[in-house]
């Protein structure tokens, strides 16, 4: 008598036992890489904005000087 479940349990220990634990990591490994270079992305945005706000400061204070 099969049990609910138990087929997809097989398959799934067979997977394990073949592809290893790490294939099962590989989703949300992706996603918390895409994550971290999101990341970077804005802070090389905001490093370039804040970079160019400084020079039209100091092109304000040069014209008054």
């Amino acid at each position: 008598m099969d049990y609910p479940g138990e087929k997809l349990l097989f398959k799934l220990w067979e997977t394990l036992a073949e592809k290893g634990v790490g294939e099962l990591l590989v989703p949300w490994q992706e996603k918390r890489l895409a994550s971290a270079r999101a990341e970077i992305r804005r802070n090389e945005i905001l490093m370039i904005a804040q970079g160019s706000g400084r020079k039209r400061d100091r092109d304000r204070v040069d014209k008054i000087w």
